[in-house]
């Protein structure tokens, strides 16, 4: 069974969004790594 054109981009945009969430939790807890760099 194939995954619809509307499943792969749902698929894709929750993947993205999970992607963004992970690394804004990450810089909300290392403030300083991004500021330094």
């Amino acid at each position: 069974m194939r995954a619809s054109t509307l499943e792969k981009a749902l698929t894709y945009f929750f993947s993205q969004l999970l992607v963004i969430m992970i690394i804004s939790a990450e810089l909300q807890e290392n403030p300083l790594i991004t500021i330094n760099n």
